[in-house]
């Protein structure tokens, strides 16, 4: 899409506001599979794929309030299996304060959010989600949550160089190898190094290619929610909520 504006001789501000859906992921990898998997859908919902991974604390504050203040957009925010459900959880019931005009309340539970995992995705979630309180928009975001552990889990072990199992087996070993003290690398690291996988950005992105009709039914409902909202824009219900001083 970058490419695409700078022919027309757009700039970066341009970009933000031709842009309707944003699509955060966690990093290079969630990025090439939807890339490959859904690029013509999100390109066609006037959508932008983001991996957040790598922003320091000060840059993704800084971000956050330029994708509220400087466009319109909606955001769509990809978290795996291991974050999802608490997420999603605490998610709901901010949003439930919010709508009923506690707002403080409603950043005291995001706040919980930087607490689940070591990663970038709820810290990021948390700042876009008090960011929105503030601004009367919490409507804009939309998290989606997908089962499995990481998104390469939706593709072909082989097609990294694992054989001999599937997922779920190669995710119960690192379990009992982390339970047991064994490793303190991620899932990926732990593959990389004890399993021989090689999870380069061409291996991911020649394995993402293999992905044909049908899709994972996930990957299908995050097309539909990534069209609808390119095309109804956020549902506005929970816009501007009651203002109770002091809440």
């Amino acid at each position: 899409m970058t490419e695409s504006a700078e022919s027309l001789g757009l700039a970066p501000s341009d970009l933000l506001q031709l842009t309707r859906v944003f699509v955060l992921v966690e990093g290079a990898h969630d990025e090439i599979v939807l890339r490959s998997a859904l690029g013509e859908d999100i390109r066609r919902a006037g959508g932008r794929v983001i991996p957040i991974s790598g922003a320091s604390h000060a840059r993704s504050i800084a971000d956050a309030r330029i994708l509220f203040d400087a466009t319109s957009a909606s955001i769509v925010f990809v978290v795996d299996n291991v974050l999802a459900g608490p997420t999603l959880r605490i998610w709901e019931q901010a949003t439930t304060e919010y709508s009923e005009g506690h707002r403080k309340a409603a950043k005291a539970t995001l706040a919980r959010l930087s607490k689940i995992g070591s990663g970038r995705e709820t810290l990021w979630l948390r700042e876009l989600g008090e960011r929105a309180v503030d601004s009367n928009v919490l409507h804009r975001i939309r998290p989606f949550g997908l089962s499995k552990r990481d998104i390469l889990c939706y593709l072909p072990p082989s097609a990294f160089g694992l054989g001999g199992s599937d997922w779920d087996a190669f995710s119960s070993s690192y379990e009992e190898a982390k339970a047991r003290g064994l490793t303190k690398e991620n899932f990926k690291s732990w593959l990389t190094s004890k399993r021989g996988a090689n999870f380069s950005r061409a291996t991911v992105k020649t394995a993402a290619e293999m992905i044909g009709s049908p899709l994972p039914r996930e990957f299908s409902e995050l097309s539909m929610t990534i069209q609808t909202l390119g095309l109804m824009g956020p549902l506005d219900d929970l816009e501007d909520p009651g203002k109770t001083p002091g809440n």
